[in-house]
């Protein structure tokens, strides 16, 4: 009986200590996913740029195009109606273009361009 009861305990032994090599190897493989997967998913053109070996990337984006389109030109209201993306693609292209003279007053040598989802 007392064999039993030790080579039942061995084995407990053995399980645990087997369990713990498990749960080290699984910390340490969550560990490396962590590293390799980034925290929130970036834009393919933001990734590749960071890839490229960028260390800091600034982005705008422009929360009232058609407003400011409106602001600037009476028939944009119109033209904001029936072709929306044309007008956005306009008012991005003027701020694209107004950043890099204003940036390069400033003395920044700077690479502006715009990026379009999908």
């Amino acid at each position: 009986m007392l064999v039993v009861v030790l080579l039942e305990a061995a084995v407990v032994a053995l399980l645990a200590w087997r369990l713990q090599i498990l749960d080290a190897r699984e910390r340490a493989l969550r560990a490396d996913l962590a590293e390799l997967a980034p925290a929130t998913t970036l834009a393919p053109v933001v990734e590749q740029a960071f890839r490229a070996g960028r260390q800091r990337f600034l982005t705008v984006e422009i929360l009232n195009p058609l407003e400011l389109a409106r602001e600037r030109n009476k028939f944009a209201g119109v033209a904001g109606v029936v072709a929306p993306s044309a007008v956005r693609a306009i008012v991005y292209e003027q701020a694209a273009e107004i950043t890099r003279t204003r940036l390069a007053e400033h003395g920044v040598a700077a690479d502006v361009q715009i990026h379009v989802a999908g």
